[in-house]
């Protein structure tokens, strides 16, 4: 019997990981939440674990090689790196908000946080559309 090594094992691996641990979390905190926490804390703790599944993926995105390869391999990386890079600070700024936030005001403030993180990402991806050569609109409109 040979065996196959599959790159995306290691993957999928990890991700089931994440998966039931976030799970096992949630189930940790609603089993102990009316009796032995408040639903104040339950709340800035569900809000501590989605910021941590934040930076979970934030952290994944960047190591995650595209199954095809690149026309410009050094551009892609970057570009991993860079929304990488923004979804794991959104990812801590919103853990940030819930913890040390008042509780009224933590999950605008944590929103604050991880819709600036998207916001970045996007105007980032659309400036590159932009990019003559770039295969955006103006390449298009160049009649290439």
């Amino acid at each position: 019997m040979t065996h196959i090594h599959a790159p995306w094992r290691a993957e999928i691996g990890r991700s089931l990981v994440a998966a039931g641990l976030f799970c096992q979390g949630t189930i940790v905190i609603k089993a102990l939440s009316p009796e032995y926490i408040g639903p104040d804390l339950s709340h800035r703790l569900f809000g501590v674990l989605g910021g941590a599944l934040v930076i979970f993926m934030g952290n994944a995105i960047p190591k995650n090689l595209p199954r095809r390869g690149p026309r410009h391999p050094a551009a892609e990386q970057a570009k991993r790196r860079f929304t990488g890079w923004s979804l794991t600070l959104g990812g801590l700024g919103y853990m940030l908000a819930w913890m040390l936030a008042p509780i009224e005001h933590a999950n605008g403030i944590a929103a604050c946080f991880l819709g600036a993180s998207f916001l970045v990402m996007s105007t980032q991806a659309c400036s590159r559309l932009s990019i003559p050569g770039n295969g955006g609109p103006t390449t298009l409109s160049q009649g290439r």
